[in-house]
């Protein structure tokens, strides 16, 4: 039985959208977010560098869209003519539109007529930003709530990069990545059809419902109940065109969600697009923008007795899970902790954790402990890779002291992607697999923290693309960030993000034909990422590792840190293999199978004894080495200077020490 509202990836079920009250929002069809763009290789550099796509290997085409009319305003760009509104608080929104435009149907044409993404959006860009740069000066766009230090130059250089970024969002959720994947597979079949027909109505829904929204916030008199029935007509709608091009369920089995499905993420990408352009969003209650947490309550903090979420605080943040449509596995509230840097350091590296903790699919559920169903008990992750003080030296080795800090949870037992589902169990238990949901809800609120802060300290205000992201798992919580990357990079349009999972591969080849029925009552194809969907991708192990290289290095912060202690008994066991020799070369194997990868590197330990969670206990994060080099030194150095970075793998005595140990099947570097 699947609960509340569902669209995508988040559950979303309140009158915290569009600011529709409860009763008219359960008619609706309300969701997650996204986006996908790339700036120069720092994102410290987001100073309006051209958006490109992160598969940045492909040719270039000179595919354009025409000229675009708005409301019988002529938008051209290749005429020269910027004839948009003079007040500044409708420029905003207008141009953001008009370039969305038309570099939706440029990204359309690109994929579909030339089989690759566009790079060169100038010309849209660059209209958009002589637009606002004619109806802004700095006192106004301040004014406007966009920040208390943004210019007329930052805030066109914002919108330019929002404009760019939220097409390829949509061309990476339907066409399977930034590079599709999906619709190359299928150039030339009638599948390329329902692809095509989903980008279009995709786009279409997404244009007319930021239209919707930003009308609303520029009427004094608007009724956002009429927003919400509009956005419900436009959903009907849209949902029609697209199963009239693909039907039974086409769309899904091609990148793993429905056509309703699709465009509930639209909505609430058009909710992040709406926060785009203008700096104050009311009468609407959104989701997604800054400093923006309907149904988020601070708990505690820890030491408690602080003021939450001040900075350099630790604070534990329960959502509603009527507005978020989160919920542990026993039914209680979701929680987890936030930590904002210290007073002078920036909010733009931004570190998350997802905790780990096991999984379980039906009786055995009842062998858990109680604790593992709720969220609201733990205190906040102070070891190892998260870092929030370590030890004295950690300044000296981690860049994440001064950091954004996260730690998201685990109280679902699913690998954090059931995507709200209540499964019974034969006995009398009821386990809510709300493990996705949680995770997104929960990186949506830190987006919107942090584009809060951003605002307010950076002229550029909050940009995406000019965040430096360590998005890191231990155990379950690697299958999560595994699962998840696509998300930060294509949706949240954190394009600079590098992954760590660590604990977490997959070794049985027969492992995920075993579980697969419960991820698929999970519905775990909904939190997959689009360009892997086949059951070789269900636990993270070589067939997801290789699609995600497939994507990777749009930016050289765009890895996948693979780490591992050589023994290790819990992962063993949870691999259902039960001879530590034999895991141990199946780990080998695996790694020979996806050395060189693009954006996947290797750190493999070799110390006899059992490690598990590496990534959460500061003595072995600090102390655990392979190619002499410890794991935090290695795991600092690949965030920092991500080109550098080299596979790390030991021999190690293993050999000598556990019989059955085989050597490495490869050459190791």
């Amino acid at each position: 039985m699947r609960g509340g509202i569902e669209i995508a990836g988040v559950v979303i079920a309140s009158g915290a959208v569009v600011g529709c009250s409860t009763e008219s929002a359960e008619a609706a069809e309300d969701t997650e977010r996204g986006s996908t763009s790339a700036a120069g290789d720092d994102p410290g550099d987001a100073t309006g560098a051209e958006a490109t796509s992160p598969a940045s290997t492909t040719t270039t085409t000179t595919t354009t869209a025409s000229s675009t009319t708005t409301d019988g305003v002529d938008a051209s760009s290749s005429t020269g003519a910027f004839d948009g509104p003079d007040d500044c608080a409708e420029a905003a929104p207008f141009w953001l539109r008009t370039c969305f435009a038309e570099v939706a149907a440029q990204t359309r044409a690109c994929f579909v007529d030339a089989g690759a993404p566009c790079e060169d959006f100038a010309s849209a860009t660059e209209m958009v930003r002589d637009g606002v740069e004619a109806a802004c000066a700095n006192e106004e766009v301040q004014s406007l709530g966009f920040g208390e230090r943004m210019t007329t130059a930052s805030l066109g250089d914002r919108l330019a990069e929002a404009c760019v970024g939220h097409a390829q969002t949509l061309a990476a959720r339907i066409f399977g990545g930034p590079h599709g994947a999906v619709l190359a597979a299928n150039a030339g079949q009638p599948t390329e059809g329902c692809l095509d027909a989903a980008f279009a109505a995709n786009a279409a829904y997404l244009e007319g419902a930021f239209e919707a929204q930003s009308a609303c916030v520029l009427d004094d008199a608007c009724d956002p109940e009429s927003v919400t029935s509009a956005l419900i007509e436009l959903t009907v709608a849209e949902a029609n065109t697209i199963d009239a091009a693909c039907p039974a369920d086409l769309l899904q089995t091609l990148v793993g969600q429905r056509a309703t499905e699709v465009l509930g993420l639209a909505r609430l990408q058009s909710q992040c697009m709406t926060a785009d352009a203008h700096g104050d969003t009311e009468p609407l209650s959104l989701l997604c923008g800054p400093g923006a947490m309907p149904g988020v309550t601070p708990v505690r903090t820890q030491p408690e007795g602080l003021e939450p979420l001040a900075p350099g605080v630790p604070t534990l943040l329960q959502l509603d899970g009527a507005v978020w449509g989160t919920r542990c596995g026993d039914g209680s509230p979701y929680h987890f902790w936030i930590e904002m840097p210290p007073e002078g350091a920036s909010a733009d590296r931004v570190h998350a954790f997802v905790q780990g903790g096991g999984a379980c699919f039906g009786v055995d559920c009842f062998a858990q402990d109680e604790e593992r169903f709720r969220s609201d008990d733990d205190d906040y992750q102070s070891e190892g890779v998260l870092n929030a003080g370590g030890t004295e030296s950690a300044a000296e080795v981690d860049p994440f002291t001064d950091w954004v800090k996260a730690n998201f949870e685990y109280c679902t037992q699913d690998f954090h992607v059931g995507v709200g589902v209540t499964q019974s169990v034969p006995g009398g238990l009821t386990v809510e697999r709300y493990g996705g949901n949680n995770l997104r809800a929960g990186l949506m609120v830190l987006r919107n923290l942090v584009a809060q802060r951003r605002n307010a300290e950076a002229e550029a205000g909050y940009r995406p693309d000019a965040l430096r992201v360590f998005f890191t798992g231990n155990s379950a919580g690697a299958l999560g960030v595994g699962f998840h990357l696509h998300h930060l990079i294509d949706d949240l349009r954190w394009i600079h993000t590098t992954t760590g999972a660590a604990a977490g591969t997959s070794v049985n080849d027969g492992l995920a034909g075993i579980i697969g029925p419960a991820l698929e009552e999970w519905d775990v194809r909904r939190v997959m990422p689009p360009y892997c969907q086949s059951q070789s991708c269900y636990i993270p192990g070589d067939g997801l590792y290789q699609a995600h290289a497939e994507r990777l290095l749009g930016t050289p912060s765009q890895r996948l840190l693979v780490v591992h202690n050589q023994v290790d008994d819990t992962q063993s066991e949870s691999q259902l293999i039960f001879d530590t020799a034999a895991h141990i070369n199946a780990l080998r194997e695996t790694y020979c199978d996806t050395q060189g990868l693009p954006g996947v590197h290797w750190f493999l330990s070799a110390r006899p004894q059992s490690a598990h969670s590496v990534f959460s206990d500061d003595p072995l994060y600090r102390t655990l080495t392979a190619g002499g080099v410890t794991m935090d030194t290695w795991t600092a150095g690949a965030v920092l200077d991500p080109a550098a970075t080299v596979d790390q793998v030991d021999e190690g005595t293993l050999q000598a020490a556990i019989g059955g140990v085989q050597p490495f099947p490869c050459a190791l570097r």
